[in-house]
């Protein structure tokens, strides 16, 4: 409600963050993999205790705040409106609260059926980086998959109406819905059902699209690309709990030499081979001293 010009800027943010891998990746020579033994395959779900949960609410909460102070920070950042509070808090965000009716909020299309389900969809995916029902399961008729997917869509609603109307909401920074015409509920309906949506659609894209290109082709820059820029919102997520955008619970990384090889395997690999290049140097120089030796 009433944040295009926010929206906008976290539009930029997101499309940057997702999107700088392709800038080298355009140039990137896309070789096909040589062998397929290390072809990926369907995700073993994970093994749970009942006698515990199976959310990481401390996890949840923090990335889920972290995404939040985003937000109203590009609100902060690009409305002088916003910033301009007047009044009592209390009797402000009473106003925003009791003035909310109708369906138009005044925004652009792009903000509420775009931005809006792409923040739902951002919100759901935060969820499943936190549920361990949601671990291991991929999109299609398994019965996990939608049970955790709905367990996603009932976060992503109780996030939007905190974003809209909480303590910390529109509502309460910057009284929003207290002006004409940002009083509508478009956002509370579209953000969760729609960002759900997108949230499957990412899903599919993922098993139907991203893995079959990472079983042919072995190019890192180009698994960088494809798994970033067909997942924006799964890509965002990652960054909420200080991951990479191209991270993935479920599967390796998109290092491949001789294979599929993680992040840190990759940092392995590269102190051995840097280790084998140091005896091999090491040696070279033995057999130049024994040389001039003889």
């Amino acid at each position: 409600m009433g944040y295009s010009k926010g929206m906008r800027g976290w539009l930029v943010c997101l499309t940057l963050a997702v999107g700088a891998p392709g800038v080298v990746c355009s140039q990137a020579f896309v070789e096909p993999k040589k062998s397929d033994s290390s072809e990926i395959t369907t995700p073993v779900p994970a093994k749970l205790d009942s006698s515990r949960s199976t959310v990481n609410w401390g996890g949840l909460v923090w990335q889920s705040s972290f995404f939040l102070g985003i937000q109203h920070s590009f609100r902060l950042a690009t409305e002088a409106g916003t910033r301009e509070m007047k009044g009592s808090f209390f009797q402000g965000y009473a106003n925003s609260l009791g003035n909310i009716h109708g369906w138009s909020d005044g925004d652009p299309f792009y903000v509420n059926y775009i931005g809006h389900p792409l923040q739902g969809a951002v919100g759901g995916f935060i969820w499943t980086r936190n549920d361990k029902l949601a671990q291991g399961v991929e999109f299609g008729k398994d019965r996990r998959y939608w049970k955790s997917r709905l367990r996603a869509a009932a976060w992503t609603f109780a996030y939007s109406a905190q974003f809209e109307l909480g303590p910390a909401s529109e509502a309460s920074i910057g009284y929003i819905q207290n002006s004409y015409p940002q009083q509508g509920v478009v956002d509370l309906v579209i953000t969760p059902t729609i960002g759900m949506g997108w949230l499957i659609t990412e899903d599919a894209l993922d098993r139907y699209l991203v893995i079959p290109f990472e079983n042919r082709f072995s190019n890192r820059y180009a698994r960088i690309m494809v798994r970033a820029w067909l997942n924006p919102a799964r890509s965002f997520a990652n960054a909420m709990a200080f991951k990479l955008p191209w991270h993935r619970d479920d599967r390796p990384g998109v290092g491949a030499i001789g294979g599929l090889v993680g992040e840190g395997a990759r940092v392995e690999l590269v102190l051995e081979l840097f280790a084998g290049h140091h005896r091999r140097s090491m040696a070279s120089g033995t057999r130049r001293s024994c040389s001039r030796t003889l």
